[in-house]
Order: C-alpha cells, then sequence, then structure tokens
C-alpha cells in the first residue's frame, strides 16, 4: 500500500490532484421512491475513492475537475487510469 500512496502524491505533483479508488465489486440496485428496484446498475465503470485523496494547493485558484486516480484491484490484478 505504501507504493501505492507513493504513486498517488507523485500523480498529485504532475496535475494537481490523485486518489486511491477501488472497482465497486458489490452489486449496486436503482429504486424508486417506494423502494422498489427498478434496475441493476453496470458497476463495471464505478470505483471506490479510497484515502489518501491528494491535492496541491493553486494559487487563487479551485482544483477544478482534473485529477488522476490510481486503481487499486484485489491480488495481482492492478489498475492505473488517469484524468
Amino acid at each position: 500500500m505504501a507504493e501505492e500512496i507513493d504513486q498517488c502524491v507523485r500523480a498529485a505533483r504532475d496535475v494537481g490532484a490523485a486518489i486511491l479508488a477501488t472497482p465497486v465489486s458489490s452489486t449496486v440496485k436503482q429504486v424508486n421512491a417506494d423502494r422498489q428496484v427498478e434496475r441493476t446498475i453496470d458497476r463495471r465503470p464505478l470505483w471506490l475513492a479510497q484515502t489518501p485523496q491528494v491535492a496541491h494547493r493553486l494559487a487563487g485558484a479551485g482544483i477544478g475537475g482534473e485529477f488522476r486516480w490510481i486503481g487499486l484491484a484485489a491480488g495481482s490484478d492492478r489498475r492505473s487510469g488517469g484524468s
């Protein structure tokens, strides 16, 4: 995990912000107001943000929408991605 945290800090230096993330493995359901299941959400594009979430202060501006994520998957299936 220390290696992933180091990658996160380096990525934040490069683009201003970075997060660690893991792919969603649970089944996700969308329900209506009566809590009746309407559909199962495709979890393939979903990732859960983990700690740390790293951001470098930008003079006079917010971070905006650009970040880099460092993906963590179970076992040796590690993934990394971009903004």
